[in-house]
């Protein structure tokens, strides 16, 4: 199953208050729609779409403990894990890393999915060239 661990408890409000939109184009189509946040702000769902050889609608979770943050696939929702939906995992994880520069990639198995810079409506986000 796909997944990024992050060495901190990530502020799930600003992450919800920072929150952009995603649609990038490559050989399909991803798409990052909304975010919501529970209560306790513990736990963000993101609705995410991908558009390959597949059309897929699917869930991101970030939960948020402790000393820690898994970012995964919500469990309700199974998507097939294409290349589109471990690049959308690792657009999460590339704002993430953009709005909490101290937070460290402790455990991930997409890697390669996770991009140093993002561009989201015209905007950089992280890494200059």
């Amino acid at each position: 199953m796909p997944h990024v661990v992050f060495d901190k408890k990530i502020d799930l409000e600003e992450f919800s208050k920072q929150f952009q939109p995603v649609m990038k184009r490559d050989s399909g189509i991803i798409k990052l729609i909304d975010v919501f946040v529970n209560k306790n702000n513990d736990r963000a769902l993101i609705t995410a779409l991908t558009i390959d050889d597949l059309h897929q609608e699917f869930i991101i979770e970030l939960d948020a403990k402790v000393g820690s943050s898994t970012l995964r696939l919500f469990p309700m929702t199974d998507p097939k894990k294409t290349a589109s939906v471990k690049t959308a995992l690792g657009l999460v994880a590339s704002f993430v890393l953009y709005l909490f520069p101290d937070a460290r990639i402790i455990r991930t198995n997409i890697q390669e999915f996770i991009a140093k810079k993002i561009i989201v409506n015209s905007i950089v986000f992280g890494e200059q060239e």
